[in-house]
C-alpha cells in the first residue's frame, strides 16, 4: 500500500456562523480552495525530479478539492501525484508501467539502506518486520531525499491564501446580493 504524499489546505471559517453553513452547502469553500491549490501545481511540477526518459512524477502532479464533513473548514484540497496516472517507461530493455503515486513519498523523503534479497523487509524502528534475507544478498544504498512538494508549497502558500480569500469574498458577495434580491422581492 502506498503512502499518500500531498499538501493539505485548510481555511478556518468557523466564526462566520450561518453564512458559513450556506457557503459550505454550496461548496463555495471547496471551489475556492481548489482554485488556490491550482497555484501549487506548476511550482511542484517545476521542482519534481525527472528520471531520464520518464518524467512520470512531473506529469502526475495534480490537485483535487472536495467538501468534507470531517473537517471544521468544510473543504479540503489535496495536491500531489494522482493515483490514476500511469506512464509507460523504458527500464533497460523492457517497458514497465510507472504509477508515481506509489513512489512520490520515497522521492520526497528519501529511503534508507535496505536489502534487495527476495523476501527481505525493512527493519522497523520497533524491531518488528525483520525477515529472512535481511543481511544477505545485494544491498540498496538508500536514496537521498529530493523534496519538491514542500518547497513548492512554501513558495506559493501566500499566493494560495490570497487566492482562496479572494474567491471566498467573491462568493460571499454573490450570496449577499442574492439574499438581498430575495429579501427585496419579499418586501414588494
Amino acid at each position: 500500500m502506498a503512502a499518500i504524499l500531498g499538501v493539505g489546505i485548510h481555511v478556518d471559517m468557523s466564526p462566520a456562523g450561518k453564512l458559513v453553513n450556506e457557503l459550505q452547502r454550496k461548496k463555495v469553500t471547496a471551489k475556492a480552495i481548489g482554485k488556490g491549490a491550482k497555484l501549487v501545481i506548476p511550482a511542484a511540477r517545476s521542482r519534481a525530479p525527472k528520471r531520464k526518459g520518464s518524467g512520470a512524477l512531473k506529469k502526475s502532479i495534480g490537485s483535487k478539492s472536495f467538501a468534507s464533513k470531517k473537517t471544521k473548514t468544510g473543504a479540503v484540497a489535496v495536491i500531489g501525484a494522482r493515483r490514476k496516472t500511469e506512464v509507460q517507461v523504458q527500464h533497460g530493455n523492457k517497458t514497465i508501467t510507472a504509477i508515481p503515486a506509489n513512489y512520490a513519498h520515497l522521492v520526497e523523503f528519501g529511503t534508507r539502506a535496505h536489502s534487495l534479497a527476495k523476501g527481505a523487509t525493512l527493519k522497523r524502528k520497533s524491531g518488528k518486520g525483520v525477515t529472512k534475507g535481511q543481511g544477505s544478498g545485494p544491498q540498496h544504498p538508500g536514496a537521498k531525499p529530493k523534496p519538491f512538494m514542500k518547497p513548492a508549497w512554501d513558495s506559493t502558500k501566500d499566493a494560495v491564501g490570497e487566492k482562496v480569500a479572494t474567491e471566498i469574498v467573491k462568493e460571499v458577495q454573490k450570496q449577499i446580493e442574492k439574499n438581498a434580491r430575495t429579501a427585496f422581492k419579499k418586501l414588494r
